[in-house]
């Protein structure tokens, strides 16, 4: 499978607004829906470190559910919040849940990536 498709989309969902983790599987439910759960899990995983490692995407932890409070998540709290698996679900019924969205450098590279399909 090629994730070239896959970082544009979830740059370009990052950019719009902030998503939350398992919104980067819910992508590849449609994109992919010959891989099986776990398959487009590791897929979403892999894809949002290429964008952390590219350094177009942040992380945040939101304490009530809807991503109305925000907060920057250190890098050294990055693993962990990758490695849960419950983020990598919808939050319900919890309240928290972590969230990605484009930094500046990140807004530009997907500008850049659009103009060349």
């Amino acid at each position: 499978m090629n994730l070239t498709g896959h970082l544009r989309d979830i740059s370009g969902s990052a950019v719009e607004d902030y998503c939350g983790l398992w919104e980067a599987v819910w992508r590849l439910n449609t994109r992919y829906p010959e891989l099986s759960q776990r398959e487009r899990f590791v897929a979403a995983e892999s894809a949002v470190r290429t964008l952390i490692s590219q350094g177009w995407v942040g992380l945040y932890g939101d304490c009530g559910f809807g991503g109305r409070d925000l907060k920057p998540l250190r890098h050294e709290e990055y693993e962990e919040a990758l490695l849960d698996p419950t983020n990598w679900e919808p939050p319900f019924p919890r309240s928290e849940s972590t969230w990605f969205g484009a930094t500046d450098a990140g807004e530009e590279a997907y500008y850049r990536m659009a103009e060349y399909p």
